[in-house]
């Protein structure tokens, strides 16, 4: 079953680098603070507080765990609540924001609250490969475009290795996602060089 649209980019952050979701600014979660582009979890958790004061070169970027990219036309979603009731509400998924290799965002057609669980069945069309991922809701936000609908931040309870080997192969993200690299050390050129 196809979802009900893609997301569409309408940019990248500048404190984070992730793709932003065009509906992201529509409905004003994400927007430009202190001169520079910012996405949503970044105006969350706070990004932008003082960055007016640094200048450009100097800002350091917020490091996320796994970049954010708005799904491509080769990917199909679907989000179905477990057992009996997927089967009744079908497709809840009705448009997809963005994917990670550790979770994704899309609108939900049905009020959810943060610790519900639902099946993701991701399709990648060239090859055909079906990818089912249990996902936990982490963050709930409403949606004035969706009446009734909510803007649903999914974890993915058992992303296979194949799953993310697809997301690095589609975004050009080798080497970028990889659940195991710890963060650099905010000094660790200073100890190499001294």
């Amino acid at each position: 079953m196809k979802s009900g649209g893609k997301g569409k980019a309408a940019g990248n952050c500048e404190y984070c680098g992730s793709q932003i979701p065009l509906l992201d600014f529509q409905e004003n979660r994400a927007s430009v603070v202190s001169g520079r582009v910012c996405c949503a979890p970044c105006l969350e958790v706070g990004a932008w507080v003082g960055s007016a004061k640094k200048p450009r070169a100097a800002d350091a970027r917020v490091c996320r765990a796994q970049p954010r990219f708005v799904p491509t036309s080769h990917l199909d979603l679907s989000l179905r609540l477990p057992g009996w009731r997927g089967v009744v509400f079908g497709n809840l998924a009705r448009q997809w924001l963005d994917v990670s290799g550790e979770g994704l965002r899309a609108v939900v057609g049905r009020r959810c609250a943060v610790g519900d669980l639902l099946m993701a069945r991701i399709v990648h069309g060239p090859t055909g490969k079906v990818h089912e991922i249990v996902s936990t809701v982490r963050n709930v936000q409403e949606t004035r475009k969706f009446p009734g609908c909510a803007v649903a931040g999914f974890l993915f309870a058992n992303p296979g290795e194949e799953f993310r080997e697809m997301i690095r192969d589609l975004y050009g993200a080798a080497g970028i996602i990889d659940g195991r690299a710890k963060m650099p050390e905010q000094n660790a050129r200073k100890r190499v060089s001294g």
